[in-house]
């Protein structure tokens, strides 16, 4: 079974605040971009998604299941939705978006058993007895103390807890590592250990199988920040796979990756 999926950092925190006429005419238009490139998007079968908001879904028909920042469980549940929306509110209290898994077109099994895990959002999805492990990642650097969070070391920890459980299955770690080989050099270090650790664990960096002169997911930025990590050996079911930097837009600050996997 093949599965089409689309991830995307939505840079929701570049939405304009305020009430004006003009700021409320752009929020308008944000959303309208996002309804098109995701709600009404169906050549996709999931979508794995960083700084993401619920705002996007205002009058649209979903299933939803979210956990919010203080750990509540947060549903709607509409008798005909399309799509089973998946949404983690981010950690940094701050903040008003977070994670979030679209899954589209299918009957889905959805099982989340990783609810004390703080690196990223993890479900499990089956479909027609086939099972694929998502990993929803999102390292972020605190405005504040500048400080990565999750630390790198954590999210280390807590992937090889998955890998023990989970090895004998698709696991993909998909998302915004905003980490990159171009950084300054004082982070340069975090970025190798983090990275080659995580392959030694077993996982392959889809993302290599593009140019190495195309690999830059920002818009702004020549450099790399959103990965593709897939458990060896099912990294070879992956079969196509494209940072599209055709899609540009006013809203956003990274190119989305699609890519294709035999379940």
């Amino acid at each position: 079974m093949e599965l089409n999926i689309r991830t995307w950092n939505m840079n929701y925190w570049k939405q304009r605040k305020g009430n004006s006429a003009k700021t409320t005419q752009e929020r308008i238009k944000w959303r309208e971009f996002a309804k098109k490139s995701i709600l009404h998007n169906h050549h996709f079968d999931l979508f794995v998604l960083q700084e993401a908001s619920l705002n996007i879904f205002s009058g649209e028909k979903i299933l939803l299941h979210g956990i919010d920042e203080n750990e509540n469980i947060i549903t709607a549940d509409y008798r005909y939705a399309r799509d089973l929306i998946i949404y983690h509110t981010n950690r940094m209290k701050y903040l008003s978006w977070g994670n979030m898994i679209i899954a589209k077109h299918h009957n889905y099994y959805v099982s989340n058993r990783y609810n004390n895990l703080l690196a990223y959002m993890c479900y499990d999805f089956t479909i027609k007895n086939k099972t694929v492990t998502i990993v929803n990642v999102h390292l972020q650097k605190d405005f504040v103390t500048k400080l990565y969070y999750p630390s790198f070391k954590k999210l280390i920890d807590e992937i090889k807890i998955l890998k023990d459980e989970k090895d004998n299955q698709p696991m993909l770690l998909i998302g915004d590592f905003n980490a990159s080989d171009k950084f300054p050099s004082n982070e340069l270090d975090d970025f190798k250990k983090t990275f080659g650790e995580i392959k030694r664990l077993g996982f392959s960096d889809c993302t290599e199988k593009i140019d190495i002169n195309e690999r830059s997911t920002m818009l702004d930025y020549e450099y790399q920040n959103d990965y593709i990590f897939i458990n060896e050996p099912y990294d070879k079911n992956l079969f196509k796979i494209d940072i599209r930097k055709d899609i540009e837009s006013e809203y956003i600050d990274h190119y989305p990756i699609d890519f294709k996997i035999e379940l």
